[in-house]
Order: C-alpha cells, then structure tokens, then sequence
C-alpha cells in the first residue's frame, strides 16, 4: 500500500526544491526565509512544490517513474515540474502512461519522454518540452522548440509534443495568437506529429496574493497527417478527466516544510 510519510521516495521532492532553490529569489522553487519579501506572489512556491510532491506521488505507479525520480539529482527541477505537470494530462486509466528511460548512446528517435495508448489502442510517444521565463516569445522560438522535440521522436509513428509555457508569457492576453504561427508551421511540417498541447498556469489572486492555480492546456491537431485518427482527439478530451485516485497532499507538504525550518537552519536547507 501507498505510505504517506517523509521516508516516502516519491514524496521528497518537496523537500529537495526546498534545499536547492530556497536561496534564488524569485525562482521557480522560492521558498522565502522568515522576514523576507519574496519577489513572487505569495502562494506560488508552496503551491509548486504541493505540485510537484502531488504529481510524484500519484504516479509513483507509472512505469519508469523511478528515473524521474532519480532525475532531481541533476538539480533541474524546472524542467522535472513542467514534465510532470505534461504527464498529469495524459495520467488516465484508458492511456496507460508509461514514461520511456533513455539509454545512453540510444539512436535518433528513441529518446523520447513518455508514451501512452489512445481509446483505440494506439501507443502515442510524446515528448515533454518547456520554455523559460528568459526567452522572448515568439512563433520562431517555439517553432524552434518544436524541432528539436520532433527529432526525439520516433519516425514513422504517431507522436505529440506537450510545450509548458511560462507564466510571463501566458499573463499577456494575446499571448496564443504570438505563438500560433509557430505552432501551425511545426505541424504543418510533420507527418509524425498528430498534436501539439500547450500548457501554462492561471493565477487567481486576491489583494495581490496567490490564492488558486490552474493549469490550463490547448492543443491544435494535424488533421493533415496520415498517422492522426478520431482516436487521438478522443484521448486529448480525457486530458479533462481527473482519475478519481488522485489527490492533492499539500496539508502534508506544508506541514514537513514548516518542520524542515524548525529543525534545519535555513541556510543549511
């Protein structure tokens, strides 16, 4: 059975963003020392971290989520967090997610991040990708992107590329209509590709405050592609569904941060 507790391996990546970002502020992972004006919105960090500590937990069941596990050795937990989020949207029972595990000097087209199975039965690869606040949007940097995830999939075979979005992109009200020309072309550019979802995040705010998240998606399909079928926008409306296993463990995680401060000095954090 599925244990609750800080000895959980897949419920201690709250505690490693707290001890590797809690010095960079403004960053993804801030968790702001006592006293202190975090340059982000209140809720941010600790909604991140529940996030990222949620989306661990509930999918410790996924095949080869050990090595995303083993990944926040690599101290990327930006990309992690945007990787599990993508993942959050095709984690249903019908698509039995499964994340791939790169081999070191695999061929061109078989590093790709995770793949799942369409309401027909199709095994669909996708490759997770995110951009940064530091880049400028635009349609030729996420067309660009695009590319370069294209390559990592293979050929021949159904694929769709998941982009995260930063929030400094998507707070601008046009910010769909910036990137859609670069989204158009890299489909238009690919048979392989059946899909592209973008994804972001929606702060609700209350007196300058975060009070609620929600991560929002969009996606635009490649009707002109012989691999895309009825069933992949079939898959991509379950991306709506929330499995009903799933749930939220942010009572717990702000419980063992504010421990972790009681017991650790935040400077050795």
């Amino acid at each position: 059975p599925r244990r609750l507790s800080v000895s959980n391996p897949f419920c201690l990546s709250f505690q490693q963003a707290i001890r590797i970002e809690h010095k960079s502020s403004g960053s993804f992972f801030t968790i702001p020392q006592q006293n202190t004006q975090p340059k982000q919105l209140s809720g941010h960090p600790l909604a991140r971290v529940n996030a990222l500590a949620s989306n661990f937990y509930n999918m410790q069941d996924v095949p080869g989520m050990q090595h995303r596990i083993n990944t926040l050795q690599l101290n990327d937990l930006e990309s992690i967090s945007s990787e599990m989020e993508c993942a959050k949207l095709i984690f249903h029972p019908n698509h039995q997610l499964q994340f791939n595990e790169p081999k070191s000097n695999a061929p061109k087209g078989s590093c790709y991040d995770a793949e799942f199975r369409t309401t027909e039965g199709r095994i669909i690869h996708c490759e997770f990708k995110k951009k940064t606040k530091n880049t400028v949007m635009s349609a030729k940097s996420v067309s660009n992107t695009c590319q370069d995830a294209r390559k990592q999939l293979p050929k021949g075979k159904p694929g769709i590329i998941f982009l995260r979005l930063p929030e400094e992109w998507s707070c601008q009200p046009n910010f769909k209509e910036i990137i859609k020309p670069g989204l158009e072309q890299s489909v238009r550019q690919s048979d392989l590709l059946v899909a592209i979802v973008i994804a972001w995040e929606r702060w609700l705010t209350n007196g300058g405050s975060a009070r609620a998240c929600l991560f929002l998606y969009d996606s635009w399909l490649n009707r002109r592609s012989r691999l895309f079928c009825e069933d992949v926008e079939r898959s991509i409306q379950l991306f709506k569904e929330i499995p009903t296993n799933c749930f939220e463990i942010k009572t717990f995680v702000a419980s063992t941060i504010e421990d972790l401060k009681r017991r650790i000095p935040m400077g050795n954090l």
